[in-house]
């Protein structure tokens, strides 16, 4: 029974210690990120032939200067071949 308790004494200072190094972090606190936000706004109706291969060119070109796509949704009621694609990078 001696050895059991031993290694429970163990396995227990063995949880704190990863507790107390996760619960302080374990250093530093990073600085906090700002970033900037920008709105694209396409339009189906114009011409539906090339739409797939110009949203694909205007999602590579964000990309290229740093923008993240964070979301993307429909236009409101009567602008529905409207898409808005909303981007951030920090700054």
């Amino acid at each position: 029974m001696p050895n059991v308790k031993r290694y429970q004494l163990l396995f227990l200072v063995v949880i704190l210690s990863v507790i107390s190094l996760g619960w302080t972090g374990g250093g530093p606190s990073p600085q906090r990120s700002t970033w900037e936000y920008r709105v694209v706004e396409f339009d189906a109706s114009q011409n539906t032939a090339t739409y797939v291969q110009d949203v694909a060119k205007m999602l590579s070109q964000q990309g290229i200067e740093g923008w993240e796509l964070i979301h993307d949704e429909p236009g409101p009621q009567g602008r529905r071949s409207m898409m808005f694609y909303y981007f951030k990078r920090s700054k």
